[in-house]
C-alpha cells in the first residue's frame, strides 16, 4: 500500500500544491482513505491473493480509481453531503462516489 499511495499523493501533491486550501497532511488523509475505498469495493478476502498480489492488481487496474476518488474527496473538503451550491453565481453539484468508482467490479466466491 505504501508505495502506490506515496506515488498518488505525490502525483496530487505537484497538481494540487499552489491552490491557496492546499494541505499535505489533508491530502494524504484522502489518498489513504480512497485506497481502502478501493480496496473494499474489490472484496479480495474472496480471493487467495496475496497482499503483494493485490497491490499490484490495485496498481494495474485502479490507480486512477484511487487517484480520482482521492481528489473527489479533497474538493469536497466544507461541503460534506452537499447535493448542491450556489454562491456567488456559482453554482456547484458533486458527482456520486457510485458514478467514479462504477468501473470497479469485486471479486466473487463461488461455492
Amino acid at each position: 500500500m505504501d508505495e502506490l499511495v506515496n506515488e498518488i499523493i505525490e502525483e496530487l501533491t505537484i497538481e494540487l500544491q499552489n491552490q491557496p486550501t492546499f494541505n499535505a497532511d489533508i491530502l494524504a488523509n484522502k489518498v489513504k482513505g480512497a485506497y481502502r475505498k478501493v480496496r473494499s469495493r474489490k472484496c479480495y478476502e474472496n480471493t487467495s491473493y496475496s497482499e503483494e498480489q493485490i497491490n499490484a492488481d490495485l496498481r494495474a487496474r485502479h490507480y486512477q480509481d484511487i487517484l480520482d476518488m482521492a481528489l473527489y474527496d479533497f474538493a469536497k473538503i466544507g461541503g460534506y453531503f452537499e447535493t448542491s451550491h450556489s454562491e456567488n453565481s456559482i453554482s456547484r453539484t458533486w458527482r456520486t462516489e457510485d458514478e467514479i468508482l462504477g468501473n470497479i467490479v469485486a471479486f466473487v466466491k463461488m461455492f
